[in-house]
């Protein structure tokens, strides 16, 4: 996604889409919708991990802020790159 595309897109809705990476390494065939199940089942699991503030397994930590997927954040979380 362009800088400027990503700009357009802040604080709207995020798509969802899934990838089987080990067939489709290009991302060319989205099975979001033929696998709603595994997509539902991994974003219960990302919300979790999320809420628990970290990925390993017994550890729990805090955001820095309220991280949201469900829509474009508002403002970056690092500052911009210059061309």
């Amino acid at each position: 996604m362009s800088r400027r595309n990503l700009e357009l897109s802040r604080c709207k809705p995020t798509i969802t889409e899934f990838y089987n990476l080990e067939s489709d390494i290009g991302e060319e065939q989205d099975l979001a919708e033929q696998h709603p199940e595994i997509v539902n089942r991994m974003t219960v699991d990302f919300k979790h991990l999320i809420e628990q503030g970290s990925s390993r397994a017994g550890q729990k930590a805090a955001n820095d802020s309220q991280v949201r997927f469900d829509i474009t954040q508002k403002q970056r979380w690092a500052p911009a790159l210059k061309d």
